[in-house]
């Protein structure tokens, strides 16, 4: 029997409920988690493709997603995840 990727993503998807972990850990999906307005949490992105002043922009797995607002910095990146502080006031999701 031949298996997809489209089956193994639901493989996935089941094992990560029945582990309750991210789904993002077995599909290779990004995951972003907000804490208020203040820092937002991106775990699976792949590069940054824009630092400047009042805009970070990240690629992850089939898009970029960038963060707009005041005073953003970056505070922790690692292999696999980001973390972005400061005044967050708009999130656009488009084309990497």
């Amino acid at each position: 029997m031949k298996r997809t990727k489209k089956y193994a993503v639901q493989i996935g998807v089941k094992a990560s409920k029945a582990l309750d972990v991210p789904e993002g850990l077995f599909t290779g999906e990004s995951e972003m988690n907000i804490v208020g307005n203040r820092r937002v949490v991106v775990e699976g992105f792949k590069s940054i493709l824009r630092y400047e002043e009042g805009i970070i922009s990240v690629a992850v797995k089939g898009m970029a997603i960038s963060y707009m607002g005041r005073n953003l910095s970056l505070k922790t990146l690692n292999r696999d995840n980001i973390v972005i502080e400061g005044g967050i006031e708009q999130i656009n999701f488009g084309e990497a």
